[in-house]
């Protein structure tokens, strides 16, 4: 990614005006665990043209030179406990949002999707290879491609928690990259460190999540990515930090910081690299009860100040 440089606000002035009509609308929480009709009433229900308005200057906006902004959502929990659980209550701004259970999406999940889509946000399948791999890979890993074709998904992340063999790894690769990764129509993103693929595998994904979301301080978070672009070649721009909301790390002065904001500094100061994931967004739901998603807002706006929240 190039170099950020200084923004021409004004162009969002219009989304602005309209984020203030439509981009704070949703359902109160609940805390039953007994199913409630919810009259969900949509921004677009208000004043259908104003937010188509505003829909074109947010997808613009997404198409521009910008750091991205992923986030990881827990979907599918065993009890929907509030809005936080949904992704229609999304950030509007976030780039890309990966359901981690991918297999366990929910018809409310399908529901939400093409509610997001609109906003040019690409919703992303969540799989963990290592727990499926063995007999019937291949078979399971054709059908998690025609469910994604099914959901109209816009990618794959690939979230490994165990190296795989060299067989399994070249399956995986093979059979993902006929339809994700640079130069096809769907994301194909990895999670994890990126020495777990063999380097003939790694141009075969998009971008690469590194896990700093587990790490100290700013310095892990310098070397990890010195080792990623140095030692692993992977190309800056397709580097993306992690960080979660109740997370803490100690700054270049050995401060101890919050992890989101901290984070989406490194973000330009240590690279810049491509842009920050947010794990466990739900927590961030509810840490402030005045402003949803507090700390994954001021991410953004640290990232890419505009008026789009």
């Amino acid at each position: 990614m190039a170099t950020m440089k200084n923004r021409n606000i004004a162009h969002y002035l219009l989304a602005l005006a309209l984020l203030v009509a439509f981009g704070a609308s949703s359902c109160s929480d609940w805390t039953e665990e007994q199913p409630v009709k919810q009259d969900i009433i949509k921004p677009g229900d208000q004043d259908p043209e104003k937010y188509a308005q505003y829909l074109e200057t947010l997808r613009s906006y997404k198409k521009s030179n910008h750091y991205l902004v992923f986030a990881r959502m827990n979907n599918a929990p065993e009890i929907s406990v509030s809005e936080r659980d949904f992704l229609r209550s999304m950030p509007d701004s976030l780039d890309v949002v990966s359901l981690r259970y991918g297999d366990k999406i929910t018809d409310y999940d399908a529901e939400d999707i093409p509610l997001v889509q609109k906003k040019g946000t690409r919703i992303l399948y969540g799989f963990d290879p290592s727990e499926q791999n063995g007999a019937g890979f291949t078979q399971y890993l054709n059908g998690l491609i025609e469910r994604i074709r099914t959901l109209g998904l816009n990618g794959i992340s690939v979230v490994l928690s165990t190296p795989l063999s060299a067989q399994d790894e070249q399956t995986l690769v093979n059979s993902l990259s006929v339809v994700a990764g640079p130069g096809k129509s769907l994301l194909l993103v990895f999670e994890g460190n990126p020495e777990a693929i063999s380097k003939t595998n790694r141009s075969k994904f998009d971008y690469f999540v590194l896990p700093t979301n587990t790490m100290p301080n700013v310095l892990e978070v310098r070397n990890s990515i010195l080792y990623a672009h140095e030692v692993c070649g992977i190309a800056m721009d397709k580097i993306i930090l992690s960080a979660i909301p109740n997370g803490n790390i100690f700054d270049s002065n050995n401060k101890l910081q919050k992890a989101i904001p901290e984070m989406a500094r490194c973000v330009v100061a240590l690279g810049p690299v491509g842009g920050l994931d947010v794990y466990d967004i739900h927590v961030d739901y509810a840490l402030n009860t005045e402003h949803k998603y507090m700390q994954v807002r001021t991410a953004i706006d640290l990232l890419n100040p505009s008026p789009i929240k």
